[in-house]
């Protein structure tokens, strides 16, 4: 469960359907929103991404210098929420409102940081935001073969549209 303060700055995340063993491996962290001040650490998640992560994300390869451009564009125009870990930053999640109805999400986790449920509570923290906002559907789109993000919006029961290499998933936002 996540829940999101009157402020929209922090998110206190609780998974309550973690069993108390897999509790104990996920370590203690924050979900805040991020800012022009946090624009390093962002340029560091993204451009520690290795060949596989890469590929998934963007669709391609892509140069350090072409992945770090779009951190002015993530943190101005956008909705962006960190997960971090000992004060790094680990993950992200951009939102950007398509229509007043519709958002779009994109989000990474660093591959380190994997298989803890980080980026189920990146997704969660999007959703809280679209509830906040009145935001009736959150769409990400990723690569046709990155499997870590099919399990993960198969686990939000969203509805896939595949296209070419890419999935569209679009997840329901149930009203608070």
């Amino acid at each position: 469960m996540t829940m999101l303060d009157r402020d929209h700055s922090q998110l206190a995340i609780r998974h309550s359907r973690l069993s108390p063993t897999d509790a104990a491996l996920d370590p203690p962290h924050v979900i805040r929103v991020l800012d022009a001040r946090d624009a390093a650490a962002i340029e560091r998640l993204l451009g520690g991404l290795d060949f596989a992560a890469r590929c998934a994300r963007y669709g391609w390869i892509g140069s350090d210098a072409a992945l770090v451009r779009p951190v002015e564009g993530i943190v101005g125009t956008r909705h962006t929420f960190g997960l971090l870990v000992a004060h790094e930053l680990v993950g992200c999640v951009e939102i950007y409102r398509e229509n007043p109805f519709c958002a779009e999400a994109a989000l990474v986790v660093d591959p380190r940081w994997r298989r803890l449920g980080f980026g189920r509570a990146l997704l969660d923290a999007a959703v809280s935001w679209a509830v906040w906002n009145a935001v009736a559907t959150i769409r990400l789109t990723f690569a046709r073969h990155n499997w870590p993000m099919r399990r993960l919006v198969a686990g939000a029961d969203a509805r896939l549209d595949i296209a070419l290499d890419e999935i569209c998933a679009e997840i329901a936002v149930a009203e608070a």
